[in-house]
């Protein structure tokens, strides 16, 4: 799921909105990780769906330190991305992720330390916020982060998600049965929200 292109990585003219280079938006992410800020930024897209929807806000805490089933923002080529975090790893002395959007088959390019802005701690939605640290939130993460990799697994037919590897391309049964899952996964989360959520007053 994109962060909205009137999010703070990108200025704008007046008409057509630009993206930050690398170097100033590390610069404004150090800025904010010193003064132990929090900021919320726009969602745009689907690929978190059911938890987070296109014009939901998230808080970002400008940590890191990042553990399964977090929910991970980062850089990519297009802007900034809130994804799950499914497995962490150590490379060189640095932290690469493997993430992937709870609507979504595959997983993404691995993620390096240094595209990584931070976590999402709370969800706004029209003039209500839920609190994804929350006891009844952080119980379930790491179920989350097992059920997305399960479902990954199965989708590239393999067990080993392991960055710097190669990946084989799913068959058309492997499609079938992640999709499945997927939809599962999604109940489960609707169903968890619904009692757990504790949405509150802004």
């Amino acid at each position: 799921m994109g962060i909205n292109r009137d999010s703070p990585t990108e200025a704008t003219d007046g008409a057509t909105p630009v993206l930050l280079s690398p170097a100033a938006l590390n610069t404004a992410l150090d800025l904010w990780s010193q003064a132990g800020e929090q900021h919320y930024l726009p969602i745009r897209g689907r690929s978190m769906l059911p938890l987070l929807r296109e014009g939901d806000d998230v808080l970002v805490s400008h940590n890191r330190d990042l553990r399964a089933g977090e929910i991970a923002v980062f850089q990519q080529p297009g802007g900034l991305v809130a994804h799950r975090v499914l497995q962490v790893f150590t490379a060189g002395g640095e932290q690469i992720l493997r993430t992937k959007g709870d609507n979504t088959l595959g997983v993404d390019p691995p993620v390096r330390s240094n595209e990584i802005v931070g976590r999402a701690v709370n969800i706004r939605r029209g003039g209500r916020i839920i609190d994804i640290y929350a006891p009844g939130w952080r119980r379930i993460r790491k179920v989350l982060a097992f059920l997305m990799k399960t479902q990954a697994c199965i989708y590239y037919r393999s067990l080993n998600l392991t960055p710097g590897r190669d990946l084989p391309p799913p068959s058309r049964l492997s499609i079938w049965a992640s999709r499945v899952l997927l939809l599962g996964i999604a109940f489960f989360l609707r169903a968890y929200q619904s009692v757990f959520g504790r949405w509150r007053a802004e």
